[in-house]
């Protein structure tokens, strides 16, 4: 091969492979969507987020379109890149059509459910969805990194952002919003809220727990809390290097 033809060869080639690299799909989920559906297209959405999830790749865009949808997903094992995440969000930017993720569970503080797990992932991106009645945890990051949590919001929860294991690190936190009931502020004791009947709300929109750290909160509303931020480190590795800054907090009861 003549040395114009190899030039011309590994320019086509490059060319194929940047193309090809920088295609995306989008995934529409519904809550009345059909497994027999596509899910390529809002016209023909499938129903399950974690089939979406586990379908999507880097720089992969899952949209659920406005609606409920019940339930806890759980995700292992998916990761996207640094310039080339993948997106779970809503269709809708308008915070009135947000989609909603409710784990249908009553307040609890043990138990498992959580609206969405994601184990030994990174570069996972969430943003624009409203979480209700998950428990004890909301989103738990197990040995998770790089992911990012956006314009969320949150009424229920122990752990509302609950990253666990060294593995579990530069967790954003950003622009969301959250609030309990009125009674965490005025009505419930703080004996109750601490250790007691409603213990179950003595937790934190950012909770690490053993973390690699390197986290980030910022941005966010926080009203009618227990606590904001709360971690329990063991040793000096643990949930560090974390940075709070530029949060509205109102009428937080403990810390």
């Amino acid at each position: 091969m003549s040395n114009a033809s190899l030039s011309k060869y590994l320019l086509l080639f490059s060319f194929f492979f940047t193309h090809h690299e920088l295609a995306a799909t989008n995934w529409y989920v519904s809550a009345d969507g059909s497994s027999q559906n596509t899910g390529l297209a809002p016209d023909s959405p499938i129903a399950s987020i974690g089939q979406a999830l586990e379908s999507a790749q880097s720089a992969d865009t899952v949209f659920l379109m406005p609606g409920t949808f019940p339930g806890r997903t759980y995700l292992k094992g998916k990761h996207g890149t640094v310039d080339r995440p993948i997106v779970l969000r809503s269709f809708s930017n308008d915070p009135a059509a947000f989609a909603i993720i409710d784990a249908q569970s009553l307040p609890t503080k043990d138990g498992a459910h959580e609206g969405l797990v994601l184990e030994k992932c990174s570069w996972i991106t969430i943003e624009n969805i409203i979480f209700r009645r998950c428990w004890p945890s909301v989103v738990h990051l197990i040995n998770s990194s790089y992911v990012s949590i956006r314009q969320c919001h949150f009424t229920s929860g122990r752990r509302v952002v609950y990253p666990t294991g060294h593995d579990a690190h530069h967790v954003l936190v950003e622009n969301c919003y959250v609030k309990h009931p009125d009674e965490v502020w005025n009505g419930w004791s703080w004996e109750e809220l601490h250790h007691g009947a409603v213990e179950y709300y003595n937790g934190a929109l950012l909770h690490p727990w053993r973390s690699g750290g390197g986290h980030v909160m910022r941005g966010n509303t926080c009203l009618k809390m227990f606590n904001v931020f709360r971690t329990r480190p063991k040793n000096i590795s643990e949930d560090g290097n974390t940075e709070i800054y530029d949060n509205v907090m109102i009428d937080i009861r403990d810390n």
